[in-house]
């Protein structure tokens, strides 16, 4: 009844496209603009908070652990993303670092796993971990890592090492940014998104709406729709989106960055039948077996999204796996689903929000 409506009428009232809107933010996995709501879940934990009621406790070893794992994506130069959209900057990011040192033991995502599956575990662990594998996470993020000592866990998309091509959720923004929301939703060919896009709502909104109907739509829709955008509003990435290549990959490991999984190309798993799952989580691992000497032990789900029969091919090939799934991790906790917590400023930081209270 609502895509007919919409149809009808792209351009529709304010309460109807806030509707849409909301049907879009229920999709797998959900919409970065709920991840305050999740951070506040945490700081509502009272281990949590007791733990860090006291900063200078805690640095022993528990049989009952609990660990925390802090997702990030990029490290950028700008303080605001397109739109006024979420962006973490260098400064912002250095703040983490240096707030999490300060109070927190800050061990690798393997460490951590290994700590959950013995029950052994630094009482107040937390590991960092960036997906996607872009360039800008030797550039600005590491040389902060490294000066603090902290170790990360980086999961590169083994297919788009060394290329020049789009995360295609970043690549729409930037034709809207480029060319003009409304001309991009115009063209879309899809009434609905469409509407999205061209809806009387905050620009950041939009986006992040367009983003997620786009990804609940499957690739049946997904791939015509920027196929044809793609024709019309070309966009080559600027610095804030080109890749990793192989060579900064194995200087990150040597730099003491563990190398994870992220597949070969970043689909929707879910979205793809078994045998290619299976080709996207093997080609991965033997490609980055081949080009950094080491075969990879950690995966993580490309857009945090997985089902039961895709955690059960993941298995086959890793020992653990990240979702963005929020909240702690247990020894309760499937390894092959743990969960993370992702943060923009220290502010947003739930570990700060908990000890301050």
């Amino acid at each position: 009844m609502l895509q007919a409506d919409v149809q009808e009428n792209p351009i529709a009232g304010q309460a109807q496209l806030a509707e849409v809107l909301r049907v879009a933010c229920q999709g797998r996995g959900g919409i970065r603009v709920r991840l305050k709501g999740w951070l506040k879940w945490l700081v509502r934990r009272s281990a949590m908070a007791q733990a860090l009621a006291s900063p200078g406790r805690g640095r022993g070893w528990s049989l009952g652990p609990r660990g925390y794992v802090i997702t990030y994506r990029k490290v950028e130069r700008r303080p605001v993303g397109p739109f006024g959209m979420q962006a973490l900057d260098a400064g912002a990011f250095a703040e983490h670092v240096e707030y999490l040192a300060r109070r927190y033991e800050i061990v690798p995502l393997s460490v951590l796993t290994q700590g959950l599956r013995s029950g052994k575990l630094p009482t107040r662990a937390v590991s960092l971990t960036f997906d996607d594998g872009y360039r800008n996470n030797l550039v600005l993020a590491h040389p902060i890592l490294q000066r603090n000592r902290i170790p990360a866990t980086l999961f590169v998309t083994a297919g788009l090492v060394g290329t020049r091509q789009w995360m295609w959720p970043a690549e729409l923004v930037e034709m809207a940014l480029r060319y003009g929301m409304a001309e991009v939703g115009a063209a879309t060919g899809d009434s609905l998104l469409s509407a999205l896009l061209q809806a009387e709502l905050p620009p950041s909104m939009r986006a992040e709406a367009g983003i997620e109907y786009l990804l609940r739509m499957g690739p049946g829709v997904r791939e015509p729709v920027m196929a044809r955008l793609r024709e019309r509003f070309p966009v080559e990435p600027d610095d804030e989106n080109l890749f990793l290549s192989w060579d900064e990959v194995r200087a990150l490991k040597a730099g003491g960055m563990e190398i994870g999984s992220h597949t070969m190309t970043h689909p929707v798993l879910p979205d793809l039948d078994e045998e290619h799952v299976e080709r996207e989580l093997c080609a991965s691992r033997n490609e980055i077996t081949r080009r950094v000497g080491e075969a990879p032990t950690l995966f993580c789900y490309p857009h945090g999204v997985f089902s039961e029969p895709v955690k059960a091919l993941t298995g086959r090939y890793y020992g653990a796996a990240v979702s963005t799934i929020p909240g702690e991790n247990t020894a309760r906790t499937d390894l092959l689903e743990l969960r993370r917590v992702t943060a923009y400023s220290v502010e947003d930081l739930s570990f700060q929000a908990a000890s301050s209270r």
